[in-house]
């Protein structure tokens, strides 16, 4: 027997002692369990989401069970090893992780008698069949999967028949949103009340939320509805209202009062527009103007006039309700926002982060006379 099978012996046996242990305890004790059900092959559990999908289940996750082709995944079975996983190996080929763990799920009530809840981890659609037969004999089953362009989680609850959101970027879970609209509605409230002034600015809003619950406004709103705005989120929603002075280019919200649909306080200014005025951007150098206001209009970065990307792009939906991707198709431009910037050395000066996110602009000086 070579190593590498010694090896993989040694960890198998290691493995079913652990899990019988661990059965053994709870069979005594009488106590019911969990079940984590991975697919390794196509979804990569962290410790901080199997740490949220731990607080959705009622009862503690006692079994974690990942199946894929450990050959082919690197060192992630290294990692599920030293996270208390029972590896089960699969031969290279199309869905052999799901097979395999259709099989095995499909009798686990069998092995583990006081299991009550059970989580199918897979971003394959092929196990819902899991999920929905498992619910025949009394478990309550979650069907966990990943929403790789909106870098989510997603957790279909087989009892309530609601999912609920996680972000794989901040690491936090996402609100409902009924809940989300409740909690702007108290941070609103809150700061009203200090402010003495009904009408609090977007950006102030969103910056108490992050604060409070670490996420974004428009991430939230983003991960519920893929289509709409925040401002559209706050438009289209009872509790609030909006409007936006035409001579500023910053969305002000304000609570409105339980049961009305009319402002519950006065508007400042005699001119108001309750939605944003939409240039139209017929050329690219109609595209250059808009986003140098933006760049003037934003908080600096730093002494030098730079700002990051990312709040430009955020800055343009909210005034011309599109994507500049989107605005650049339709004047016929390839790329996206930073190539289009760096086309334009005459305008802007790009400078280059670590990462996208960290990427920046300003507007270059005109020369001196």
């Amino acid at each position: 027997m070579n190593e590498e099978l010694l090896i993989q012996e040694i960890q198998k046996i290691t493995w079913d002692l652990k899990n019988e242990l661990v059965e053994l305890k709870s069979q005594q004790q009488g106590e019911p369990i969990a079940i984590l059900l991975l697919d390794a092959e196509n979804l990569f559990l962290e410790q901080r989401t199997e740490e949220f999908l731990s607080h959705i289940c009622k009862y503690p996750i006692q079994i974690k069970i990942a199946f894929g082709n450990w050959r082919r995944l690197n060192n992630a079975d290294e990692d599920f090893y030293n996270r208390n996983y029972q590896m089960i190996h699969v031969p290279g080929g199309k869905d052999s992780a799901d097979a395999k763990m259709l099989a095995v799920g499909a009798s686990i009530f069998i092995q583990y008698p006081k299991v009550k809840e059970v989580l199918i981890c897979s971003s394959d659609w092929g196990l819902t069949h899991l999920y929905n037969h498992l619910q025949t004999y009394g478990l309550t089953t979650y069907l966990v999967r990943e929403d790789k362009e909106n870098k989510q989680i997603t957790v279909l609850d087989s009892k309530t028949g609601k999912s609920q959101l996680y972000s794989l970027v901040s690491g936090r879970r996402i609100p409902a949103i009924e809940d989300f609209a409740t909690q702007l509605a108290e941070l609103l409230e809150a700061e009203q009340n200090s402010t003495k002034n009904p009408w609090v600015k977007y950006a102030k809003a969103s910056n108490l939320y992050l604060k409070k619950y670490g996420l974004k406004i428009n991430d939230v709103v983003s991960a519920h509805y893929p289509d709409k705005t925040p401002k559209s989120f706050f438009a289209a929603n009872p509790m609030f209202d909006i409007y936006q002075p035409r001579d500023q280019n910053e969305l002000l919200i304000t609570v409105l009062e339980a049961g009305t649909t009319q402002r519950a306080y006065p508007i400042p200014a005699p001119e108001i527009t309750v939605t944003f005025t939409q240039t139209k951007l017929n050329s690219q150098s109609d595209l250059e103007q808009a986003i140098a206001e933006i760049i003037r209009s934003v908080d600096k970065g730093d002494k030098q006039g730079y700002v990051k990307i990312s709040s430009i792009g955020t800055e343009f939906q909210q005034r011309y309700n599109k994507t500049i991707t989107e605005t650049l198709k339709h004047l016929g431009l390839t790329g996206n926002l930073a190539k289009f910037l760096q086309s334009c050395p005459h305008a802007f000066k790009f400078k280059q982060g670590s990462n996208p996110n960290q990427n920046q602009v300003a507007l270059v000086s005109p020369p001196s006379g």
